[in-house]
This record gives structure tokens, C-alpha cells and sequence, in this order.
């Protein structure tokens, strides 16, 4: 039997689960386990309900086997399902508060110290985010080349600048 995407109310959430609102526990839940638990029982704690055949928004019991966090990780790996192809990024976040264009000045723009600080104060995010947006760590697909590191760490001639160790 193939994949059952749909039952009932069911909706599909943003990170292609289907949930369900169940009155008794008064909140919404992931259709799956749901659908596990009316069927066996309570899940372990320790344990979580893989898909086998990779639908997150399948509920087929059929389909559905409890395992590990680690064997469910190790799974996602061993068939390629891992990395950011699956999951929203740049401008497309819905967390995002930068835009592609903010991220393009931003690599364009010297390092000096305190530029992680200001930026990120200027954009609303930690100084941690500006400085893995700066160095590509994150926002990838930028069309400015992140700058490198080496060149953050050799350049001593600026004013004030004062070395410490790696500065990231």
C-alpha cells in the first residue's frame, strides 16, 4: 500500500509534517505519531516514530517503525536526505530579517573590529549570525565571495586592531 497523506483535518506544516489538533490534549500534534500512538500506545520518550519511506506527511502505519534518534539521523544520511536542499534559506526564511542585497554590502564591506557588532545591531540579529553570514558560514548562495580568514587574522595594520587569537 502506498502513502496515506490525508486524514480528515489533517494539515501540512511548513516543514512538510502533517499535524492534526487532538481536543484532549488540546494542541496540535504531528499526524504521525498521533496516528502511532491511537495504534500501539505511548511512545518511549527515548524513542521516535521514522518514516521508511520518507514522506514526512505519510501516517500509513505501514509505513511508520520506532527507532532512535540516532538510527533515524543515520537513516536521513544513508539515503542523501541530509543538508539545507530540503529546508528554506536566504530571503525565503521566514525567520530572516536581512535581505540578499544587505548580505552582498555586508561581504563587500572591509573587516574592521567591531563590524560584526555594529552590523548585526543594525540588522536585528546576534553578533554570532553577522559574523557566520561574513565569513559564509551561512547565506551561501550570496554573490559576493565570503572573505578569508587568513586575511581577517594577518591584517594587524589597522588601527586599534589588537590580536587576540582567532578572531571568530
Amino acid at each position: 500500500m502506498g502513502c496515506i497523506t490525508s486524514i480528515g483535518k489533517a494539515r501540512k506544516s511548513t516543514n512538510g509534517y502533517s499535524t492534526v489538533y487532538v481536543p484532549e490534549l488540546g494542541k496540535k500534534v504531528k499526524a504521525h505519531r498521533h496516528i502511532f500512538e491511537q495504534a500501539f500506545g505511548p511512545i518511549p520518550p527515548n524513542l521516535v516514530v521514522m518514516h521508511i519511506c520518507d514522506n514526512r506527511a505519510c501516517t500509513n502505519l505501514q509505513h511508520l517503525k520506532l527507532g532512535t534518534q540516532s538510527a533515524n539521523l543515520k537513516d536521513m544520511y544513508n539515503k542523501g536526505r541530509q543538508g539545507e536542499k530540503n529546508l528554506p534559506d536566504g530571503e525565503s526564511h521566514h525567520k530572516t530579517t536581512v535581505t540578499q542585497e544587505d548580505v552582498d554590502l555586508f561581504r563587500q564591506t572591509p573587516y574592521y573590529r567591531g563590524l560584526f557588532f555594529r552590523w548585526a545591531k543594525e540588522h536585528n540579529v546576534s553578533r554570532p549570525t553577522a559574523r557566520n553570514i561574513y565569513l559564509g558560514k551561512t547565506w551561501k548562495k550570496s554573490n559576493y565571495a565570503p572573505p578569508d580568514l587568513e586575511d581577517l587574522v594577518t591584517d594587524k595594520t589597522t588601527p586599534g586592531f589588537e590580536y587576540y587569537g582567532t578572531p571568530v
